[in-house]
Order: C-alpha cells, then sequence, then structure tokens
C-alpha cells in the first residue's frame, strides 16, 4: 500500500481510538483497541465479528477472548465484550479489571525521555 492510501486509514478512529488495521491490499481487515487490562492492543477479526459502524460508541458481538498462555508459562486470559464504547471485562479475566467495566480509551502516552525534550 502506498502512503498515500494508507493516509486513507487513520490511526485513531472516533473519539476512543479505535483503529483499523488494514491488508496490503487496503481492505479493512480488523478494528484494533488498546486494553487497560492488559496493557497491549487486541482486535476484533472481520468478518468473524459484527460491528455496529458506529465509531463513537463502537459495538463487538460476541465477546472477544484472548489466552495468552500460548506465548508464556503464565495462564493469563482476557475475556470482554464492548458495547456502546464500554469493555465490559468478563469475570474469567485473569487481569485486575475483572468483572468491571472500562470506557474505550486511546493507549496512554509514555512521558518523555529527557533525550526527546
Amino acid at each position: 500500500m502506498s502512503d498515500q492510501e494508507a493516509d486513507q486509514y487513520p490511526k485513531v478512529v472516533g473519539s476512543n481510538s479505535l483503529y483499523p488495521i488494514v491488508s496490503d491490499h487496503g481492505i479493512i481487515i480488523a478494528y484494533g483497541f488498546w486494553c487497560p487490562g492488559c496493557n497491549s492492543h487486541h482486535a476484533f477479526l472481520l468478518p468473524r465479528w459484527d460491528f455496529n459502524e458506529n465509531f463513537d460508541s463502537p459495538t463487538f458481538s460476541p465477546s472477544l477472548s484472548i489466552d495468552a498462555s500460548k506465548h508464556d508459562f503464565e495462564m493469563r486470559r482476557c475475556h470482554l465484550y464492548l458495547r456502546d464504547g464500554v469493555l465490559e471485562f468478563l469475570p474469567d479475566c485473569t487481569h485486575h479489571l475483572a468483572g468491571k467495566k472500562v470506557a474505550l480509551a486511546p493507549e496512554p502516552k509514555l512521558p518523555k525521555s529527557k533525550e526527546e525534550e
């Protein structure tokens, strides 16, 4: 994809940092977001998940379940719904947000290093 084509797909869509993930052919194949429970990015793959096309209050269904046990020795799980722009973490999550609801938000910015100032 050319730089001009890539500019068609902003990193942040709407006010909550839902962003498209685009194939080499310029097709949106997923929507990604920052997960504050895992401190990492997750994605809803299309067309597996239904999307309401509302970028300010996105809803995807069914739920998203991430099992990280294959990547390290610690069993970790993140299981959530994204409904109306709110991440609903299910009780089987292994992080501190299990059973809680949190508004979808952008990835926190790291403080600038002294070299960047």
